[in-house]
């Protein structure tokens, strides 16, 4: 299913990323983030494009196709394989030669499900195959860059957009990742059934959300909640875990920051906790 028209460069529909359930139906720990990454390439344009067109060499990474699974850890499935699975799919064509769209290797892939699998499950003690992975929103978005870090938006409308128009590709048609508040407010009133289904259904024992809006989005749909989760969450307090109740279902939450989180100051937390923290029993 497409998310819309929702389109990435140079073609590839944006489809809906399901939860990754163990397919042994024996989960343990359930992770929820806030929505799905992407399939990265670096992409080398063309030389007639950078000598005649005043667009940069390169690309350093690009999302161009959605993950194979949500929190992909960028090794399985093999990252160039896919990467070659694409190229031939959106007729990507090599070479420097007028009208031809460069060169694109893998790059950048699985950052936030590895972290994830290093940071989070590894001092809980919780194989990923014991592991239910989903997020607020089953759709990827695009941020645009601040403080001169330029973000897939920037890239997109600055580099992408002005290449296809002159080889007559299609335009990217991605959407802009929503504002805190009203990311949450559509997780609460269009995905609330889903994602209490989903996690009631693994049963996992032990429930983590990555970042303030799946801890806040969690904290609004479930029946009950308790302990420091489902309060604001700060670095004094850091990790702490509390309850959660979905109809009968209970779980042991944690509150975590998110992996793409770059603050140093959350990130010591964070060091602190994984150090700390009691492996889930």
């Amino acid at each position: 299913m497409i998310a819309g028209n929702d389109r990435f460069p140079f073609g590839a529909p944006s489809t809906l990323r399901p939860a990754n359930v163990p397919p042994s139906g024996d989960t343990h720990l359930a992770v929820v983030g806030v929505y799905p990454s992407a399939l990265h390439v670096r992409w080398d344009l063309p030389t007639w494009a950078v000598a005649g067109q005043d667009l940069p060499p390169r690309v350093g990474a690009l999302a161009v196709d959605v993950e194979p699974t949500v929190f992909w850890d960028g090794t399985d499935p093999e990252p160039t394989e896919l990467v070659a699975a694409w190229q031939q799919r959106v007729g990507f064509l090599s070479g420097d030669e007028p009208g031809k769209h460069g060169h694109v290797r893998e790059t950048m892939n699985g950052t936030s499900g590895r972290s994830v699998v290093e940071r989070v499950l590894g001092p809980l003690g919780v194989d990923p195959c014991r592991t239910m992975f989903t997020d607020l929103v089953p759709r990827f978005f695009v941020k645009t860059g601040t403080g001169g870090r330029a973000e897939q938006g920037d890239r997109i409308r600055d580099v992408y957009e002005p290449f296809a128009r002159l080889v007559g590709l299609p335009p990217a048609n991605l959407p802009a990742r929503p504002a805190q508040r009203q990311l949450v407010s559509g997780v609460v009133t269009e995905e609330r059934n889903r994602l209490r289904n989903e996690l009631a259904a693994a049963g996992a024992s032990v429930i983590v959300t990555l970042g303030s809006e799946a801890r806040e989005a969690l904290r609004q749909i479930v029946d009950d909640a308790d302990g420091v989760p489902a309060r604001d969450l700060r670095r004094d307090n850091y990790g702490e875990p509390g309850t959660l109740r979905i109809g009968r279902y209970r779980a042991r939450w944690y509150a975590l920051t998110h992996p793409g989180n770059r603050s140093p100051a959350w990130r010591e937390v964070h060091a602190q906790w994984e150090q700390t923290v009691r492996p889930a029993g």
